[in-house]
């Protein structure tokens, strides 16, 4: 291989500004990336939050058990009428950590036997706007 190719200056830095341009692409986005706190915080109306609450959902792995429409699955329990059982500020203390509730009431502790090995994982690493979003979607879904 000539290596002549690598002396010029010129070459060099147009392949790395080409490099660059490719890593740094204005449009590439992350895909599995958490919409951050002050987007979630300003957003407007009703319908928005549900949305970006069922995306949190997506995105925090919950569909994986409980269903992409919260249908349930053979690794978690349907999601549906849950406002008979939750208030938005209960529940969202739940989604932060369930062994808490699990360890003092029957039905979840039923439940957990029934789905077991696989038990509800915390979602301690999301922020509490981010949970009441959740939770939000969980309890108004079927209302739009």
């Amino acid at each position: 291989m000539n290596r002549s190719f690598f002396k010029s200056p010129f070459l060099v830095v147009a392949l790395l500004a080409l490099a660059l341009l490719v890593v740094f692409m204005p449009g590439r986005t992350q895909r599995n990336k958490m919409p951050r706190t002050e987007s979630i915080e300003t957003t407007p109306s009703v319908t928005d939050k549900i949305e970006t609450g069922a995306r949190l959902y997506q995105q925090s792995g919950c569909a994986t058990c409980h269903g992409t429409g919260a249908e349930g699955t053979a690794r978690g329990p349907a999601l549906t009428e849950l406002e008979d059982r939750w208030d938005p500020t209960v529940l969202s203390a739940y989604l932060k950590n369930p062994k808490s509730y699990r360890e003092k009431d029957e039905r979840l502790q039923r439940l957990s036997k029934r789905y077991f090995p696989v038990l509800m994982p915390g979602l301690e690493t999301l922020n509490e706007a981010e949970r009441s979003l959740i939770s939000d979607y969980l309890l108004r879904r079927l209302e739009d």
